[in-house]
């Protein structure tokens, strides 16, 4: 604890702070210690945190209290089937809406994490995602592919079963390296650019962040950075037209 004060008091600049911690509420007792130290420096922050925090009152208030305005949260996808296939227990998909309301109540916005590719997932996953980002109006999201990176579980279990196509790290991260079982590589390509440029058009945009009260400013300049980044990336695509209308239209 002293030497996050320590560090914090070292800054030029301490209006506004990113934790890198994968999940800033993973014990919850320091995290409660943490917010509480952090009220008098009157700063704003945000952070990654895993959905339990929506199950403590107390460390939800004390985040809002101690100036937390956003939170980024791995939702990762809405398939129960999918979160047990990968062991990530402590998501469950019937409480998202709830976690996400309990969130926005107290004025921290969300950008929630979602991943494509598992193999228990059809076409229709991205649809079903975006649709469900837009509903709960997340103020921004960030749509990944489900990436076997070496050493893993999942990385051992495709290459065993020769469904990684390429062992090109750079790419990693980036396209999808391993052949998904339900739909093809090139379907999960399209439909993970499709997710980015829907989620972040106009009336998305509009839809989502309309009710919001706290940091419009920035909230817009991110969706709007968002927007242009994926807008020229399927201008650079040759099929995007034809693939963008084929979904939309479905």
């Amino acid at each position: 604890m002293e030497e996050i004060l320590r560090e914090i008091e070292t800054l030029s600049k301490k209006n506004f702070i990113a934790f890198l911690d994968d999940n800033i509420v993973g014990n919850p007792k320091f995290a409660k210690e943490l917010f509480r130290a952090l009220i008098p420096y009157k700063i704003k922050w945000v952070a990654q945190a895993s959905v339990t925090i929506a199950r403590d009152d107390e460390l939800l208030k004390l985040a809002a209290t101690s100036g937390c305005v956003a939170l980024l949260i791995g939702f990762e996808t809405l398939s129960p089937a999918s979160l047990a296939a990968v062991g990530k227990k402590i998501n469950v998909v019937d409480d998202y809406e709830r976690v996400i309301k309990r969130i926005h109540s107290h004025g921290i916005a969300i950008h929630g994490f979602f991943i494509f590719g598992f193999d228990e997932e059809d076409e229709g996953v991205f649809r079903r995602t975006v649709h469900f980002a837009q509903k709960m109006r997340l103020e921004t999201a960030q749509f990944d592919y489900l990436t076997p990176y070496p050493g893993t579980a999942l990385g051992e279990s495709l290459d065993k079963a020769g469904r990684i196509v390429t062992k090109d790290w750079a790419r990693y991260g980036y396209e999808p390296i391993f052949e998904p079982r339900s739909i093809t590589r090139e379907t999960l390509q399209r439909g993970h650019d499709w997710a980015w440029c829907e989620f972040y058009s106009l009336p998305s945009i509009l839809g989502r962040l309309r009710v919001a009260r706290r940091n419009l400013v920035v909230l817009w300049a991110t969706n709007l950075y968002y927007r242009a980044l994926w807008r020229r990336k399927l201008r650079a695509d040759k099929d995007s037209n034809m693939f963008e209308s084929r979904f939309v239209s479905e």
